[in-house]
């Protein structure tokens, strides 16, 4: 199959057999050998050059890239996978083209052969690639439709650049590290930052579902998938629960070729218990199961339910509990792998699970993207029922539709507890970040655009939308950066491209009733997943006790805030910042959220803006 994942870069503009271009090109590979510590290659002509390094997954001997179509007048580097590959090259194969190896790869330049730029199109998996046509001096890149793999590039006037990481641009000493500060802002108040923009000015994202070409020094950008959540008329929640029960069979299936070890993250909730539940049933060997948790109260630790899944399915369990001595002493290296800061302190455990799994597998299976695609978070009720009141008010009140509204409301309330009342009621509150920025920054987060969101939708499809083009973008960022550090490749069955087009499409009163979250996504996983797991009405989502650290922790966190470094980065003020650690040591208020992403900006710029290593950057080093 020659599935692998890898970390790939290239330069075009330059003569790519020119030594400056290849002595460029091997420092770029070598800070991403954490992505493919197997294997190495590189291609260069006199108009571009292509890096990779290598994770050998499939086709172990022969799917060695950069590789090349059979007269050479193509080349690729590529990281991903085409899980259909195999129906490809069935495909390929009858209209006449000719197959060297087993791999993916090969399948993506024949498929190019054939249809042209419309060849991703063809293509169900998660993937970014360069494609080099010689002939028509054309540089194709590619990103997967959902953004499950990354890709960044840069253009320093004549010269184009690309990368898997960050931190491989800026191999290229000519790549300037100058803080693009609206992104940190951005960070600061969302935990993430959407669209094309990065921490480094002039660095930028290539699009999930687009298309980018560099023809004639000219580059031009095209997207070639996206999801509408346009309401398609009701077909009825049988037809829904057996059309999604049997897309997450089917996006297993062509997920679980391998021919190396495979495994999968396990947390006890719904959507990872269902990709387990349905991969062990599908497998005729025992599944390697792998998951953590915290020794600080039962806030912190699902092992409860984790074990009932690992015991109904039978599976080849592991576990691990990760320390706060290893919390401390690996948030520098963690900035570092992820390139910029994204989301919340759940990374820290799911790089340590992460770790775990690469003893003993090279792939692993989550369950990412159950939340925002079937509405798993408690942040959807408040639309969920302004939509509700929103349809009884079209409705004029016929057909009992108020009756049947308050009738979901009590249902919501019963099966929530009177625990979750005020979170219906009341917003939580919470320090607004930008009580911490520099004075500099603070008026650039005052001018941050609203976020755009197509017309017509309703306020639970908004919400829906924003978390699948925003916040998933910064988790599936984790994802890949996570197991690449631990050298291991990872796998997201339930955000196959059909089941994302499925569940944005459908009416939204399949994916929430009566309070009960991911309702549809529960429905499908009857018969497969435990009753008591399906019963759940608590999502944890991995927390990591920082509350709990950085209070103990405290005089070590004071003394970095208060520290003339902060001052001249410029980025946060640096009394505020202290103020708010001194608040939550003293237990006046949880901050720990904002002092998360607090530490993270200023080891992010110690790293990447003042070339320290990990060691100079780390913050406890007593521990």
């Amino acid at each position: 199959m020659g599935r692998r994942m890898c970390g790939i870069c290239g330069i075009a503009g330059d003569n790519g057999k020119s030594p400056e271009t290849l002595a460029t090109l091997k420092r770029m590979v070598q800070v991403m050998r954490h992505r493919g510590p197997d294997d190495e290659g590189f291609y260069c002509d006199d108009q571009v050059g292509f890096g990779h390094a290598r994770l050998s997954i499939i086709d172990v001997e022969t799917g060695c890239q950069p590789m090349s179509n059979e007269d050479e007048s193509l080349w690729i580097v590529y990281n991903g996978e085409v899980y259909n590959y195999v129906e490809l090259r069935d495909e390929l194969l009858a209209k006449g083209h000719t197959f060297r190896t087993r791999s993916d790869t090969e399948v993506i330049l024949h498929s190019y052969e054939e249809y042209g730029t419309q060849f991703v199109q063809h293509f169900n998996g998660m993937f970014a690639f360069a494609l080099w046509d010689k002939p028509r001096k054309k540089l194709v890149l590619a990103r997967d439709r959902v953004g499950i793999k990354p890709l960044y590039f840069v253009q320093e006037g004549d010269r184009f650049l690309f990368a898997s990481e960050i931190k491989a641009l800026l191999e290229s000493r000519s790549c300037p590290r100058e803080v693009d500060r609206a992104s940190v802002a951005e960070y600061m108040e969302r935990s993430y930052v959407a669209g094309r923009k990065t921490f480094l000015s002039g660095v930028r994202k290539l699009l999930p579902g687009h298309v980018l070409t560099l023809e004639g020094g000219a580059l031009k950008e095209s997207q070639y998938w996206d999801v509408t959540f346009a309401q398609e008329e009701d077909r009825g929640e049988a037809h829904y629960v057996e059309r999604l029960a049997w897309l997450i069979s089917d996006s297993l299936r062509l997920r679980l070729r391998s021919d190396v070890p495979l495994g999968a993250h396990l947390s006890g909730g719904i959507d990872s218990s269902t990709v387990v539940c349905t991969a062990s049933k599908l497998l005729d060997e025992r599944l390697k199961t792998f998951s953590g948790a915290f020794d600080e109260g039962p806030r912190y630790d699902e092992r409860q339910h984790i074990r009932v899944v690992a015991r109904a399915c039978n599976t080849e369990h592991h576990e691990v509990v990760p320390t706060m001595e290893e919390f401390f002493g690996t948030i520098s290296r963690l900035v570092w792998y992820l390139d910029e800061p994204v989301v919340g302190a759940g990374v820290f455990p799911q790089y340590v699970v992460s770790a775990l799994a690469g003893k003993h597998v090279k792939v692993v299976l989550g369950g990412q993207g159950g939340d925002e695609l079937f509405a798993g978070y408690t942040r959807y009720y408040r639309p969920y029922f302004a939509d509700r009141v929103a349809d009884c008010v079209r409705l004029r009140f016929d057909s009992g539709a108020p009756l049947t509204l308050v009738t979901d409301f009590l249902k919501f309330l019963v099966n929530r507890g009177s625990t979750d009342i005020p979170l219906f009621f009341r917003r939580l509150s919470a320090p607004s970040p930008e009580q911490v920025l520099s004075a500099e920054l603070r008026q650039v987060a005052a001018r941050l655009p609203s976020r755009s969101v197509p017309q017509g939708l309703g306020k639970f499809a908004r919400m829906l939308y924003v978390d699948l083009k925003e916040y998933l973008q910064g988790l599936l960022h984790v994802e890949d950066r996570t197991s690449m550090a631990a050298s291991i490749e990872s796998r997201v069955p339930i955000l196959d491209h059909r089941i994302v087009e499925m569940a944005a499409s459908m009416p939204y009163k399949h994916k929430m009733r009566n309070g009960v979250t991911k309702y549809l996504l529960r429905r499908a996983a009857e018969g497969r997943v435990p009753a008591s797991i399906l019963a759940r009405r608590d999502k944890m989502g991995f927390p990591t006790p920082i509350d709990v650290w950085f209070s103990r922790r405290g005089a070590a966190l004071l003394n970095f805030f208060d520290s003339p470094d902060v001052e001249r980065r410029g980025l946060l003020d640096r009394a505020r910042a202290v103020e708010i650690v001194k608040q939550h040591v003293r237990g006046k208020r949880d901050h720990s959220p904002l002092i998360w992403r607090m530490l993270n900006v200023e080891l992010w710029h110690s790293l990447f803006i003042e070339g320290k290593t990990t060691e100079e950057a780390a913050v406890f080093r007593d521990s």
